[in-house]
């Protein structure tokens, strides 16, 4: 007899009674959370912005735009989870891109993203108010950093876990 097949057991009052052994239930967790991360980054990638405006305010300035110089798509901790995040930003016209690399210009980029995505938590990176406004910090700091080089900031890759 396998575990699976009823084993019938009889009684003292001569009653037959079957036994079932139950099956081990595996859990749902991972794969619920899977889902919900995809369906959370499907809804971010669908959803037109309720102000086009501010957005693009946000991340160009008056300068003529110029390359686009990336860094490569970095994994970092959250407070709660992980996240892979790539940054480009757009360079002023008069900017020289490969200058701008030849003196670690993107070293302080990453500086930048790797210092203010750090403390962040996965539901703040994942809504679309906390992406706007890790966006918005994300293209002060290199005005900061970059005055008059700096055009816009784009973020290129986003994985929230």
């Amino acid at each position: 007899m396998t575990m699976t097949e009823a084993e019938p057991v009889t009684t003292d009052g001569g009653e037959v009674v079957v036994t079932v052994p139950e099956k081990k239930k595996r859990s749902n967790l991972l794969p619920a959370l899977v889902l919900a991360a995809g369906m959370i980054g499907a809804a971010f990638l669908l959803k037109p912005s309720g102000d086009a405006g501010a957005a693009a305010e946000a991340t160009t300035t008056t300068a003529p735009a110029g390359a686009v110089v990336a860094i490569d798509p970095m994994t970092l901790n959250l407070s709660d989870g992980l996240i892979r995040i790539g940054v480009a930003i757009e360079l002023s016209e008069t900017a020289d891109p490969k200058e701008f690399e030849e003196h670690g210009a993107t070293n302080r980029l990453k500086d930048l993203v790797i210092f203010e995505v750090s403390g962040r938590t996965a539901a703040e990176v994942s809504s679309v108010e906390g992406l706007e406004k890790l966006k918005t910090t994300l293209t002060e700091g290199a005005k900061e950093l970059y005055h008059d080089e700096f055009h816009g900031l784009y973020l290129t890759d986003l994985v929230v876990q």
